[in-house]
């Protein structure tokens, strides 16, 4: 017979206050192999007896504490790079060309301009029916149609492209869908597509602020 005076039988645990648990012995009898009569007595302590399971990684604070940085950085990154290229800067159009490191301004149609001693006034007429005048003075054969561009300085989604038609010499009408406000940048040519408008043969540029007022003069651009 297995003396167990020494030792803490699991009911007398129990009655145990729970602050002093983890120094109490209990006994544990197993038999000491399959089919045996004798039993084999381990004894463990309290504390193994309340010892926690373990967690999965992810159910654990410092796994979180760790990747929460890194998982904020991917998606702070994520979003300013969407951001980036949703509203990236527009490209400006204009007559240029790239050689080596250096860009080149092409300014053949402002001198041609200048030499056909070219001007213009525009006047716009806002309302329902919005539409636009221009007067177009110079030493040149006027063309039956011209085209005027209203180039937003922000969105170039916003830009405009206004065939004129004659009404008489050297004054021109055209009817205009974008809503007139604020700034704009203006620039006449003969030349009806606007995909081409570096085979123009000459160009009259200009700006536009409507809270000012709505006309305005258009010029050779002087390089």
């Amino acid at each position: 017979m297995i003396t167990r005076s020494w030792s803490t039988s699991i009911e007398q645990y129990l009655l145990v206050p729970s602050s002093r648990r983890d120094a109490v012995p209990v006994a544990k009898y197993e038999p000491a192999h399959a089919g045996s009569t004798f039993l084999h007595k381990t004894v463990i302590f309290g504390n193994a007896m309340n010892e926690p399971t373990s967690k999965p990684w992810y159910r654990e604070f410092w796994a979180w504490m760790v990747l929460a940085p890194l998982i904020a950085v991917v998606i702070v990154s994520s979003i300013t790079v969407s951001l980036a290229v949703r509203h990236a800067d527009d490209k400006v159009t204009d007559n240029y060309y790239k050689d080596g490191r250096m860009y080149h301004f092409s300014a053949e149609q402002d001198q041609r301009a200048q030499a056909l001693q070219l001007a213009a006034m525009v006047q716009f007429q806002r309302g329902e029916d919005q539409t636009v005048v221009v007067e177009l003075n110079g030493n040149t054969d006027y063309p039956e149609k011209l085209l005027l561009t209203l180039s937003h300085p922000v969105e170039e989604d916003l830009d405009q492209h206004i065939v004129l038609s004659q009404l008489s010499v050297g004054r021109y009408s055209g009817s205009v869908t974008t809503e007139l406000n604020s700034r704009w940048y203006l620039r006449l040519m003969p030349e009806l597509d606007p995909e081409q408008h570096k085979s123009a043969e000459w160009r009259l540029k200009g700006e536009i602020n409507f809270e000012l007022g709505e006309a305005a003069p258009l010029n050779a651009a002087s390089r």
